[in-house]
């Protein structure tokens, strides 16, 4: 990742909703998946990504582009996509979600998701939001243990029980 410049950019084109998806489909391993990915279809179990993946993330990526509560922001190193967070904001609450945060496998440990953080952080703050949540699957301890190091505190545990 050395040796180019990172920006990070509101995505506002519906043209990038493929580009979106794909990058998430390439980048999520089966640990990433929590009880929002399994509630909302994007995942069929614990460990088990949904059929349809790709296409469920590539429409929530246009729908998001008109949708004033929801976001996605891209991370791109040389034009690259290296990065995207997904972001749900409750004005009425000051409070937002993060519902997506994605590095590429190739970046990494280089600083990318705290560089995300800070950048979401500042853009919540200059729209009043007090508050940021964010949910993470349940084996996914390294992202854990980044979320821990940058403030977020254990606030829940979400249990399931197949039926």
């Amino acid at each position: 990742m050395a040796g180019g410049e990172i920006e990070i950019a509101w995505c506002r084109d519906p043209g990038m909703a493929d580009a979106i998806a794909r990058f998430f489909v390439e980048n999520a391993d089966p640990t990433y998946i929590s009880h929002g990915e399994i509630m909302f279809g994007r995942a069929v179990a614990l460990g088990q990504w949904a059929d349809d993946l790709f296409e469920q993330v590539a429409r929530e990526a246009r729908e998001a582009i008109d949708d004033p509560a929801e976001a996605f922001a891209v991370a791109r190193l040389d034009g690259e996509l290296v990065g995207l967070i997904e972001i749900h904001f409750d004005d009425r609450y000051h409070l937002a979600v993060i519902n997506d945060l994605m590095i590429s496998r190739t970046a990494r440990g280089a600083g990318l998701g705290k560089r995300f953080i800070d950048w979401v952080e500042e853009r919540c703050r200059e729209r009043g939001i007090r508050r940021l949540f964010l949910e993470s699957g349940i084996g996914n301890a390294r992202a854990h243990e980044f979320f821990e190091r940058e403030g977020f505190v254990k606030t829940a545990v979400t249990m399931m029980r197949e039926l």
